[in-house]
């Protein structure tokens, strides 16, 4: 009793349903009776708040539990006020046909109807053409009699020369190294990474040179005390051993590079430049390191 007199007060509030409308209520558990119950409270609420949105939301949710056909008057007010006509005429439509016939609602859904854009009428196609007298078909060539094939001429006409373009040729993109390969910029990236770890097994050495004679030193001095120089010969030690990897790994990169730059081929592209022949400009470039007794460094050539 109390669920019914619920959902007429909803249809009270917003539209001052007829008391005739016969509700097709479902069978639901008082659980879905008292969230339906919450949904609809919470739609009024929103809906004389004018935010006609939420009340649409959840007068759709609380009559998807319970079946209240009232609620389907609701949502067509939401609809209306939302400006979707089409929608509130729909809702209105299936409120009568749950719940009857009812006059105030018929009423309503003329008044909208009639506010309905109306559409443009769709255009008839236009008919097609009579086929004239006599079958033939309008898109038919007309036969045309052969012509007669004109006789060559014993002197040949001098070709003329092309019209020249007013527009001038564009220029070829130039590249005076040639096109850059990925063998190119992979060369010279080893090359690098390997001066790179090169000197850097030229500074491990400075490091450990350095230790060596502090250790030296030690023992001009008179001292005899191992403990007191052991960290420092380990130092020594560990950058000596560093220096050692970084120059072969900085080695085996520069000559990796270097065979990338000079073994491997090239894709050449014509020079600008006269007096070069077909061979165009091409150049060879060599890194080796430089190891020997106090001296460190790396050699290079470039060959043009």
């Amino acid at each position: 009793m109390q669920r019914a007199l619920s959902y007429a007060l909803a249809a009270a509030l917003l539209c001052s349903l007829p008391s005739s409308a016969v509700a097709k209520k479902r069978n639901i558990s008082p659980a879905e009776r008292k969230l339906a119950q919450r949904h609809f409270e919470l739609a009024s609420t929103y809906y004389q708040q004018a935010a006609y949105d939420e009340a649409l939301k959840y007068f759709d949710k609380s009559y998807q539990l319970s079946g209240e056909p009232a609620l389907l008057f609701n949502i067509g007010k939401c609809y209306e006020a939302l400006g979707k006509l089409e929608q509130a005429i729909a809702s209105y439509r299936a409120f009568l046909k749950d719940s009857g016939s009812n006059p105030t609602v018929e009423a309503r859904i003329r008044n909208l109807s009639s506010r309905l854009p109306k559409k443009a009428p769709v255009p008839k196609p236009a008919p097609k053409p009579a086929p004239k007298a006599g079958g033939d078909d309008p898109k038919a060539k007309p036969n045309t009699p052969a012509s007669t094939p004109k006789t060559a001429s014993a002197t040949p006409a001098p070709a003329k020369d092309p019209p020249a373009s007013s527009t001038p040729p564009a220029a070829a993109p130039s590249d005076s190294g040639g096109a850059r390969t990925w063998s190119w910029w992979t060369g010279w990236a080893l090359a690098g990474a390997g001066v790179a770890a090169v000197g850097l097994g030229i500074a491990f050495g400075v490091i450990a040179k350095n230790k060596a004679d502090s250790v030296q030193g030690y023992y001009r001095d008179g001292n005899r005390d191992w403990s007191e120089v052991e960290p420092i010969a380990s130092d020594g030690q560990t950058f000596e051993t560093a220096q050692v990897v970084s120059l072969a790994v900085g080695v085996g990169l520069a000559a990796g590079g270097a065979a990338l730059l000079l073994f491997l081929p090239r894709k050449k592209e014509p020079s600008a430049r006269a007096g070069l022949g077909s061979s165009g400009l091409g150049s060879n470039v060599s890194v080796a390191p430089v190891i020997g007794s106090g001296l460190y460094g790396v050699a290079g050539a470039l060959r043009f």
